[in-house]
């Protein structure tokens, strides 16, 4: 009868460390996914963010040049004083 209780036993303890290792891989699977997702998340805002900058410079330069354009063809001086101003402006904060 001894016999047949320690294989009984030897039995048990396989399949409770392959339990405990199934879970412990469970585990490791689960929290991995989060982490690749927070990876995932930020390299994903910092190219956008890296992709914002060079897009907000072009359209604050397309903006002065249009308000130089105006200010040349302007009529009046008030006119002219105003597309001066806001070429300045645009100017003065390329990427804002």
């Amino acid at each position: 009868m001894s016999i047949l209780s320690s294989i009984r036993a030897k039995l048990l303890a396989v399949v409770l460390l392959l339990d405990m290792v199934s879970a412990g891989i469970g585990m490791v699977a689960w929290r991995s996914p989060a982490a690749a997702n927070e990876r995932l998340n930020h390299i994903v805002d910092v190219t956008a963010r890296a992709q914002s900058l060079p897009g907000r410079i072009r359209a604050n330069f397309t903006r002065a040049h249009r308000e130089e354009k105006s200010m040349l063809l302007s009529d009046s001086p008030t006119a002219f004083e105003k597309h001066f101003e806001l070429a300045e402006a645009a100017h003065a904060h390329p990427a804002s």
